[in-house]
């Protein structure tokens, strides 16, 4: 027995963590850096899973060909008739999303999604969405206001219009849909009331899918997904299945990584003044927000065939779940390797936020065959996004003390970020 093995054995014994407890959903933070340093791989009854914390296992363990995507999960079948009934509808769903997904189906529709994705795609159509954000900043209240609710949100949705060609008043129910899948993704283990809403969201979102938003052929993505659909070179529940994935990877996601951008440009008027500045400070302060909040913190596997890491036997069929946001404030912070790498390297502290040029790297956007198609489009929309907003007043109006996160262990998201009347605060970038 090494002596990871021999310290989790110890940790399991004496105190074992339990990730569903109220102060691990409202700051894992803790557990993780606990996890990398006393039991790198952890078993966790609870959940019926493994957690790797370490970013070189990270890495390794998404590109090892012994770990298949999520799939669809063993456990469904052992739980209780009433809740499997309940929760096989959506796991069989999830299962078909590229992200989750090793089949060749899955394969071939990713492939041919990535010439929507490129940066010559998504310059095209990102002029219109610097005059959506425009649009956003200047309709937001001058009394009280909130900024996921009126500034996050409605520039999260500007990103899904010119992509999968939703018109402006389809796109409040879609995010309805998004936030049932997300609250129940988001949730380790089987929570049937949340599976309920999401099998009510996936019927709904499908109608709309099928019947709306695919015949239209609007957006870089819905004629590409239409003529797979048409030509009978993909099922229908696989263009679905990633229609909706493309829904839920930008909204939430988006609207998070703005709400994290603006909380912190708040309380740091220096960084502001340098994000207006520098476009180059601009970028590598987004990928500090999407490195220290990434909006989702886990990527699940299933093991193909038993294996041993750092002493601990993972069996076949035991879902792997490999923590991005634990690896990304591990060691010293990479600022020489490629942009996916992820990789440890020379830098600063990494629990600290401080963007540095050029910018450190992360693997907020996975690793390997299952790295996030929009990964670059977020980046893109970010940047154009945070240009708009460091240089008007609502950031200066965000209220810092007053942010509430959602309780939440496998992903980042706000609940409410309030905003002082417009009346009340000085000139941007100033301190009240």
């Amino acid at each position: 027995m090494d002596i990871d093995s021999a310290r989790c054995s110890h940790a399991a014994t004496e105190a074992d963590p339990d990730l569903l407890a109220p102060r691990t959903v409202s700051d894992s933070g803790p557990l993780w850096r606990s996890l990398r340093s006393d039991c790198p791989v952890h078993w966790d009854a609870a959940t019926g899973s493994w957690y790797v914390s370490r970013r070189a296992d990270v890495l390794a363990l998404a590109l090892d060909r012994r770990l298949a995507a999520r799939g669809y999960p063993s456990w469904v079948e052992s739980l209780p008739p009433a809740d499997r009934e309940v929760v096989q509808p959506v796991e069989r769903f999830l299962a078909r999303w590229l992200v989750f997904s090793d089949e060749p189906a899955s394969r071939r529709v990713r492939r041919h999604l990535q010439t929507a994705f490129t940066r010559a795609a998504i310059d095209t159509v990102t002029d219109a969405f610097r005059l959506r954000t425009r649009q956003v900043i200047a309709d937001v209240p001058l009394g009280t206001a909130d900024f996921v609710r009126n500034v996050a949100r409605p520039i999260a949705r500007a990103t899904v219009e010119p992509i999968l060609g939703i018109r402006p008043d389809e796109t409040s129910e879609l995010e309805a849909w998004s936030d049932a899948l997300i609250d129940y993704l988001a949730t380790p283990g089987a929570d049937v009331a949340l599976a309920r809403t999401a099998t009510s969201a996936i019927e709904r979102c499908t109608e709309f899918i099928l019947d709306v938003a695919l015949p239209r052929e609007e957006g870089l993505v819905s004629a590409v997904l239409n003529r797979l659909l048409t030509t009978r070179q993909a099922e229908p529940d696989d263009i679905v299945a990633t229609f909706t994935q493309l829904i839920t990877g930008a909204l939430e996601p988006v609207a998070t990584a703005i709400a994290a951008a603006a909380v912190r440009l708040r309380t740091a008027p220096i960084m502001r003044q340098r994000l207006c500045a520098e476009s180059r400070y601009r970028e590598a302060f987004i990928e500090e927000v999407l490195r220290m909040d990434p909006p989702f913190h886990f990527a699940p596997r299933t093991a193909r065939q038993g294996m041993s890491v750092h002493g601990r036997q993972i069996h076949a069929g035991d879902r792997v779940v490999l923590l991005l946001s634990s690896a990304n404030r591990e060691g010293r912070a990479d600022r020489t390797a490629g942009p996916d790498s992820g990789d440890a390297g020379p830098g600063e502290a990494p629990e600290a936020f401080s963007p540095t040029v050029p910018a450190r790297r992360h693997v907020s956007f996975g690793h390997g065959a299952h790295y996030c198609l929009g990964a670059t489009a977020t980046r893109t929309f970010l940047d154009a996004a945070l240009a708009e907003l460091g240089s008007s007043q609502v950031v200066d109006r965000i209220e810092p003390d007053m942010v509430v996160l959602k309780p939440m262990v496998g992903a980042t998201g706000y609940e409410r970020i309030p905003m002082a009347p417009a009346a009340s605060v000085q000139a941007p970038g100033a301190d009240r």
